[in-house]
């Protein structure tokens, strides 16, 4: 097949702040978080919630957290369990569902901790389980533009439910009628009266406000992990195998997207102002996407300072100058569970080198060989293959021509560094 010469569009790790282009890295924010096995290895953390300004919380699996410092420093929060004498362990996540009240999903157990709530901004914490049976796992929560909460919730490895809330989580009337599911892992308020599940068997609906569920979508065996709406309505859910589906009508009817197609679970999809769409690859890192699903960049992976990315969760603050983003992860062989966060730094930034406008990789798409050709190919300090997520596949240096034809057929990245350090992404396809 006749195959054109296309430069490929470049994409860079770089953002505008006070007029100077910045190369930033993640930064672990740990200071302060309890370690747990023995006190060698950090706890889960499986949600970051962004209070206001630089108030911020984490739910871990020893616990939620509090910093009044954007993650520099944290402070355990006592969160007494209805069990008098104990204290709630172990959470899932952390939602403001009003102005003034946060709910913490927590992990059940023996001490029934499965909501806990508060009403100044996490200072002070109260169980809230009143209508709930049996310690249930609290994996998700939405709330109705009219005030509702609903919770998905399991019992041990089965026992999927939905409990609904009419005052801010104060107490729970189970709504589950025709929901099959084993494990419910997601829920999502699409408006007051259509609720979304993501179940371990497909994607539910209800337009009746819980009363009565149908299955709407089948994924056989694949778990729903996570169901997200942007600004305009449209709907996505991020399954077990790494697939991510699109509804634009309220859940009726679902399609397949190439937003990621690596077999990793997505855990968390979450949109900034502009409805860029940011998507956490378990074992992978953070991918970018814009409004119309063009991958616009890797935001981190194990290369710019997410040393674990088993990632279960990214916040967006956006108040500021400039935006920071927090993502957390699970337990690992090295650090553990570890929460990450981006946009603040004392790096020092580094200029963007032009070099890759003066440089052209050809052909694209290619199948056994990649040609570099240029006038300032001695800039060049080594070239880096990455995968679709992110991930190191091989470095060449000093070389014109790049070995592909042991890659599998798909999407990839070529990172080139230059002499002073700067370094650009630019895509091709392998066929």
């Amino acid at each position: 097949m006749k195959k054109n010469l296309q430069k490929i569009t470049v994409f860079t790790f770089l953002f505008l702040y006070n007029g100077m282009l910045i190369s930033q890295t993640w930064d672990t924010i740990l200071n302060g978080i309890n370690k747990v096995m023995s006190n060698t290895k950090y706890p889960d953390c499986n949600e970051v919630l962004i209070v206001n300004g630089a108030n911020i919380l984490a739910a871990t699996l020893s616990g939620v957290y509090k910093s009044s410092n954007n993650g520099t420093n944290w402070t355990k929060a006592t969160i007494p369990g209805p069990t008098p004498g104990y204290v709630g362990d172990g959470y899932i996540g952390v939602r403001k569902v009003n102005s003034n009240r946060i709910i913490a999903l927590g992990m059940g157990g023996s001490l029934g901790n499965s909501i806990s709530k508060s009403d100044d901004d996490g200072n002070t914490w109260a169980a809230s389980i009143t209508g709930i049976v049996g310690n249930r796992i609290v994996e998700d929560l939405s709330l109705t533009p009219n005030g509702n909460i609903y919770i998905a919730t399991r019992l041990g490895a089965s026992g999927a439910k939905v409990y609904k809330s009419i005052d801010n989580g104060d107490s729970w009337v189970e709504k589950s009628n025709g929901i099959t599911a084993s494990t419910i892992w997601s829920v999502l308020a699409v408006n007051d009266s259509i609720i979304l599940v993501g179940g371990s068997n497909g994607i539910y609906r209800t337009n009746d406000t819980a009363n009565t569920w149908a299955k709407i979508y089948s994924t056989g065996s694949n778990y729903v992990v996570c169901l997200k709406k942007n600004s305009i309505g449209t709907i996505y859910a991020g399954l077990a195998s790494g697939e991510i589906l699109k509804s634009t009508n309220n859940g009726l009817s679902w399609s397949t997207t190439t937003l990621v197609g690596n077999g990793s679970m997505v855990y968390d999809i979450e949109f900034d102002s502009n409805d860029n769409i940011y998507v956490c690859i378990y074992g992978g890192g953070i991918a970018k996407f814009n409004s119309s699903e063009a991958l616009l960049s890797i935001l981190g992976n194990n290369s710019n300072g997410l040393e674990n990315t088993r990632l279960y969760d990214i916040a967006i603050d956006e108040s500021g100058s400039s935006p920071v983003f927090y993502a957390s992860s699970a337990g690992s062989s090295g650090v553990g569970g570890c929460i990450y966060r981006y946009g603040i730094t004392n790096n020092v930034g580094i200029k963007e080198s032009n070099l890759l406008n003066k440089i052209t990789l050809f052909p694209n798409p290619a199948q056994n060989t990649l040609f570099i050709s240029g006038t300032q190919l001695h800039q060049i300090n080594k070239i880096n293959i990455l995968s679709i997520d992110g991930r190191w596949i091989n470095t060449f240096e000093n070389s014109v021509s790049i070995n592909v034809s042991s890659l599998k057929a798909g999407i990839y990245f070529i990172e080139i560094e230059d002499k002073s350090g700067a370094k650009s992404l630019s895509k091709f396809i392998k066929e």
